[in-house]
């Protein structure tokens, strides 16, 4: 198993369709810290499948695959989430820098297309509850976006334990984001690779902490196309 490469700032010679990379400290902890907070309030202030369609949660569960994921697909439904929309701003500007987002173009407009056929940005947010958050092998069709941009808001052995991201990579090695993917880091991983995350686990610390792995992406397709390939016949090469 071999841990993703580090990056301490933005690198455009990285190529982020075929190399897995963690870019630390691109979200201010206490963005990313009072970003938890506004989740953990969603959940509270919001029923399952209230306002379904607009911004909502629901959960997603099959064999080996737990958790619950908000969508927020209208466009006010940053409004009173200032620091939570602030962590997917950080995602559209990388976007935009590696040229997956054309420069000229703005968060807002691109989260609020006039067709469900257009290429649109979809804020979302996993919430793996610690002790039952899975995700099983799985992946995307590349046709709109080559690589995934994900961002932690918790931070693991306070909020969480385990929960890493595995990417099976072409020569079927294995990389991982792990422990060393904090609070405030972005992944990137090539988006067609086999990808899973591996059981949350409830911390020692989680008196002080969310008892979950939090992430934040922003996949990018027409929402009329998004699609997620489960792998759950993929032997185990990890």
């Amino acid at each position: 198993m071999q841990t993703a490469k580090q990056l301490d700032t933005i690198d455009l010679k990285v190529d982020l369709e075929s190399e897995p990379i963690i870019f630390k400290r691109q979200i201010g902890l206490l963005i990313a810290k009072k970003a938890q907070a506004e989740v953990l309030n969603f959940f509270e202030c919001n029923q399952e499948n209230e306002n379904r369609g607009s911004n909502w949660w629901y959960t997603v569960e099959k064999e080996k695959t737990f958790f619950k994921s908000i969508l927020f697909l209208s466009g006010d439904g940053l409004d009173n989430l200032p620091n939570l929309k602030k962590c997917f701003t950080s995602l559209f500007e990388t976007y935009q820098k590696y040229g997956l987002i054309p420069i000229d173009s703005t968060f807002n407009e691109m989260r609020s297309p006039t067709s469900d056929d257009m290429v649109a940005i979809n804020p979302i947010v996993f919430y793996y509850p610690a002790g039952t958050g899975i995700f099983d092998w799985h992946s995307h069709d590349p046709e709109y976006q080559q690589f995934q941009l994900l961002a932690n808001i918790t931070q693991p052995e306070i909020d969480y334990l385990g929960g890493e991201t595995q990417i099976l990579m072409p020569n079927e090695s294995c990389h991982a984001f792990d422990h060393n993917f904090e609070m405030g880091d972005v992944f990137s991983f090539p988006y067609s690779y086999p990808h899973r995350v591996l059981p949350v686990k409830l911390s020692t610390s989680y008196a002080s902490g969310a008892s979950a792995r939090i992430s934040v992406l922003m996949p990018i397709h027409p929402r009329s196309k998004y699609t997620t390939t489960f792998l759950s016949e993929l032997e185990d090469p990890c």
